[in-house]
């Protein structure tokens, strides 16, 4: 996943279809099989039984994979299918590639399906091969071809060679991702690595040193990369023993494209700033407002979005309330703010994890898993930050606030009092009218003021002194604590 930290940089080689990149069996070299060519594949019928009564599930995977939209659909897809009860998902593969980390993504969805997955091959050049490994069976069209996944870097929007160190520090991981899917998956590691690597030597595939693998159909079979060749997917479902059953195609919803859209590390990022910024504005407000109503749609649509797309499960949106909670517990009971601090920890590890996925099984553990949510939650908490003191300064004095906010004069003779004259009362008793937890109201020489305890709550109809004046507010304690 290490390339997954260069996420919209990479792009996973778009098809370069020149004669001498495919093979077929007209050119290739004569010669006797390599040594791995045994096929690893098992038969079809072994891991399918009959179709009678049964359903399968089909998701299409078609054109570039540069957005999240195609790992959203795939993880949707499964859940249908497991909804169905369904025995089978078959993936189409029309695709000339995509970018590093959706690839990524999208391969790791089909790693973690609960039930058994067909590859249906049309195109599947780079990333899209990577997408056929991670199938348990793939079955090509008579016109498919697989593989060309060398990675390319994207550079004002055009493809462009890797060069210098920045190669093999991407080449390294990408090698690695390609054995371990064909490994896990039962596959040939070593057609998997020529399709990435121009230094791996298949002379008997028109793929020497220095030249990627790209298989056709006959071939794929033939080398045990694909377990037969078919023109549709009815074919292939019967081949696999499921012949009869019913086909479930699975249609992308609306909810499945604003998901794509708000899951993306950008909206992540948006969504966790009008949060921050919500919050600002409702702790500066009086009563419940905007603010506080705009920081929940934004709670609501960032865990929503994260959970629709797999991401983000009960254990994030738990801890999340919990942090609340926690803050909440912090604004009303008195302490050291362990609670507070307790509760924005829960917060921001909550949203941390909301954005961090495991490696599949058998995938070993990288530190772009960490570094993109990392850097996206620092975007988001540096950006909410200057983004609403940027905001407070450009509509303080603007006249929509001044219609919403507290512009009135609060004079003397309309019964308003300031600091000056709140110190007046220093040593005065007065009566509590609302409990104070710890703010409250008391009443002195029949007028009412703002007041606060410092100590323990005090309960509606207790006498007080006031003890001092902080912030334009009274300080008050019980009078059976004595004056200090």
């Amino acid at each position: 996943m290490a390339l997954g930290a260069a996420l919209g940089l990479l792009l996973v080689a778009a098809p370069r279809r020149t004669p001498a990149a495919a093979t077929s069996p007209t050119k290739q070299t004569p010669g006797p099989p390599a040594a791995a060519a045994k096929p690893t594949t098992p038969p079809a019928q072994a891991l399918l039984d009959s179709g009678e009564g049964k359903k399968y599930v089909v998701v299409k995977v078609d054109g570039p994979m540069m957005s999240r939209h195609g790992t959203v659909v795939l993880q949707r897809s499964i859940r249908f299918a497991t909804d169905k009860d369904a025995s089978l998902l078959v993936v189409y593969l029309e695709t000339p590639g995509g970018l590093a980390g959706v690839m990524l993504g999208m391969r790791d969805a089909l790693v973690e399906s609960p039930m058994p997955t067909l590859g249906f091959v049309r195109q599947a050049y780079s990333a899209g091969a990577l997408l056929a490994l991670a199938t348990d069976r793939i079955y090509m069209h008579p016109m498919a071809h697989i593989g060309d996944a060398i990675p390319l870097q994207l550079a004002m929007g055009q493809p462009k060679e890797l060069e210098g160190d920045i190669k093999e520090k991407i080449l390294a991981p990408m090698r690695k991702e390609f054995a371990t899917t064909a490994r896990v998956k039962g596959h040939r590691e070593d057609l998997a690595l020529a399709m990435v690597d121009l230094d791996v030597d298949l002379p008997q595939l028109d793929a020497p040193k220095g030249k990627i693998l790209v298989l056709d159909a006959p071939t794929a079979v033939r080398e045990g990369l694909a377990v037969n060749v078919v023109s549709s997917i009815e074919e292939a479902v019967a081949d696999m023993g499921l012949a009869g059953a019913e086909r479930l195609d699975y249609k992308v919803s609306t909810a499945d494209k604003l998901a794509s859209f708000m899951s993306t590390p950008l909206a992540n990022i948006v969504l966790i700033v009008i949060v921050i910024g919500g919050i600002v504005v409702e702790v500066k407000t009086p009563g419940f407002g905007l603010g506080g109503f705009v920081a929940i749609v934004a709670v609501f649509l960032f865990f929503w979005a994260n959970w629709y797309a797999n991401l983000a499960h009960w254990l994030e949106i738990v801890l999340f309330l919990v942090g609340v909670g926690l803050v909440i517990a912090e604004i009303v009971v008195p302490g050291f703010g362990i609670l507070g601090i307790s509760g924005i920890i829960c917060i921001v590890v909550s949203i941390f994890l909301a954005m961090f996925r495991l490696p599949p099984a058998g995938f070993e553990f990288d530190y772009g898993r960490i570094a993109v949510p990392v850097r996206n939650l620092a975007w988001a908490l540096v950006g909410g930050v200057v983004g609403t003191f940027l905001a407070a300064q450009a509509i303080r004095h603007s006249r929509i606030w001044q219609r919403v906010s507290l512009g009135a004069e609060m004079e003397a003779e309309k019964g308003f009092t300031g600091t000056a004259d709140l110190s007046a009362h220093i040593g005065r008793e007065g009566i509590v009218l609302t409990d104070l937890r710890p703010v409250g109201t008391v009443r002195i020489d029949d007028r009412r003021f703002d007041a606060m305890t410092e100590g323990d709550f005090i309960s509606r109809g207790e006498t007080v002194k006031v003890i001092r004046v902080d912030t334009a507010q009274l300080v008050v304690e019980p009078v059976s604590h004595g004056s200090r």
